[in-house]
């Protein structure tokens, strides 16, 4: 009767695929010279997400085999890099009971229950030489990331709202989606606004919005929050645990990402519950007793609005929606000016403008120095860490305080960017929000009325069903100009202000 051999053909990474119809055609001719009644397993370890569940089958299947019987590796390196695996350990175990041989046709090697100790030390060898080439390889990979990180390239997979694209035979770049890239700008500006990720997700995959796996499954809620928590999209690259900047095109400023980063600390601060209805002042309010967030919601046909009690009992009442649109309508009403006082208005803010010019060209170009001053340091450690100067941990306490007053100056950068731009309004679209105002915020549903009190208010606070809150520049400038009865009625506007 012939003796039973499981011949297990293994590969382990990408690069060793092409390798298999090999392995499978020694075994099988080493098997049918000996004359064994075999049995093939052929692994692709690259194709399972659990590598040694798989392995494992084979095994169970070699214990229940119930006669002796000979297990076949082309070589020792197709059996483990590990002798300390479990499925390892339960074939040396078979083979020191005299239940199995385990032969290395390639190796000239087979072992069993008596093989001397210059075989064994073989087996050993042959297993730590492999698992040195395998610690090879994964450190030639670790340095190839690093090096790309360096060069400010993302070393894997685009996230959702940029493409891998290949540039040439050896080279690949990211480039944004032009089909998702606005959906991903939308949840930044949504979330901005205090929407939550379940109403975000929504929107979104009503819109067409689907993820960028194979299967293009629609957006969830999970992709939506992790989407949004990704540094990726303002210039940063967040891998291992360290962030990188990277060069390619950003999707948001440095600004917003922080913003929505500062609503989704207050969101879970609070522990405000999810709200899929639009109201007027979502993500608005503040409790003027306490300073927690002010949620609204619908009971009896009405909209109400209660404070979260985030850190404890409040005394603030619950109070309707319907109760505080008067004193919002009344505001809007006080933007409503003619051109030429608007026209007014646009110009004092150009001299303010043109006061601060040198002043923002020269710290702008001050802090463009610096940040490229300290890339220059950052390519020296480098060096220095690849040809051993300093050690890897200095080397990352020196790039962490570096990478920090980069952030820093970024945020600067962008500060003085918006600000050397924020008074070139046009007259026109100054106009548009001054004077129809009051009619777009009575007309508009409750969606619209936030976005347009959230462009024109800041820090609203409910105190005891009354509002309090402040007008954002220049819409202050316009209230006092519009309540300013003689400016109101002199047409020809003699550019002084009234005594």
């Amino acid at each position: 009767m012939k003796i039973k051999a499981f011949l297990i053909a293994r590969v382990s990474d990408i690069d060793q695929r092409q390798a298999l119809p090999a392995q499978i055609r020694k075994l099988t001719t080493y098997a049918e010279q000996q004359g064994y009644d075999y049995e093939l397993f052929e692994f692709d370890e690259t194709a399972y997400k659990d590598t040694r569940k798989e392995f494992g089958k084979i095994v169970n299947a070699i214990q229940a085999y119930p006669k002796e019987c000979i297990v076949v590796f082309d070589k020792i390196d197709r059996l483990s890099r590990d002798m300390h695996q479990d499925e390892v350990k339960a074939l040396n175990k078979l083979r020191d009971a005299g239940k199995i041989e385990i032969h290395f046709p390639s190796d000239n090697l087979f072992v069993h229950k008596n093989s001397p100790a210059t075989d064994l030390f073989r087996l050993g060898i042959g297993v730590v030489l492999a698992k040195y080439y395998s610690d090879s390889i994964s450190d030639n990979v670790k340095r190839r990331f690093e090096q790309k990180l360096a060069d400010k390239e993302w070393p894997g997979k685009a996230p959702i709202g940029y493409l891998n694209q290949r540039i040439s035979e050896k080279e690949t770049t990211i480039v944004k989606d032009p089909i998702r890239s606005p959906y991903i700008i939308k949840a930044f500006q949504m979330r901005a606004l205090g929407k939550p990720y379940r109403a975000i997700a929504a929107e979104l995959r009503e819109e067409g919005l689907k993820n960028n796996t194979p299967k293009q499954n629609p957006i969830c809620q999970r992709h939506i929050e992790q989407i949004l928590k990704n540094p990726f999209y303002h210039g940063v690259m967040r891998y291992s645990g360290k962030l990188y900047p990277h060069k390619y095109e950003p999707l948001i400023s440095r600004k917003m990402f922080n913003k929505v980063q500062e609503m989704n600390d207050q969101r879970t601060n609070n522990k405000t519950k999810t709200q899929n209805a639009d109201y007027t002042f979502n993500g608005l309010l503040k409790c003027g007793s306490c300073g927690c967030s002010v949620s609204s919601y619908t009971a009896k046909g009405n909209v109400y609005m209660h404070c979260s009690k985030g850190k404890g009992p409040c005394k603030q009442p619950h109070t309707k929606e319907s109760e505080l649109v008067p004193q919002m309508a009344e505001l809007l009403g006080r933007l409503e000016m003619n051109e030429d006082i608007v026209n007014f208005v646009i110009g004092e803010l150009r001299k303010h403008h043109d006061d601060q010019q040198v002043y923002y060209a020269n710290s702008i170009e001050q802090t463009r120095a610096e940040y490229d001053k300290i890339q220059k340091k950052l390519r020296v450690l480098y060096d220095d860490r690849l040809d051993g100067r300093i050690t890897l941990n200095e080397y990352d306490e020196y790039v962490k305080d570096l990478k920090a007053r980069q952030e820093q100056l970024d945020e600067q950068l962008v500060s003085l960017t918006h600000n050397d731009k924020s008074f070139m309004l046009t007259s026109s679209y100054l106009l548009e929000i001054a004077t129809k105002a009051p009619k777009l915020f009575q007309s508009s549903k409750a969606a619209l009325k936030s976005k347009l009190l959230h462009f024109v208010l800041s820090n609203l606070e409910l105190h005891d069903k009354k509002l309090h809150f402040n007008l954002k520049t220049p819409f202050d400038v316009i209230a006092e100009c519009s309540q300013n009865a003689d400016w109101r009625a002199r047409p020809d506007l003699n550019r002084r202000s009234p005594p």
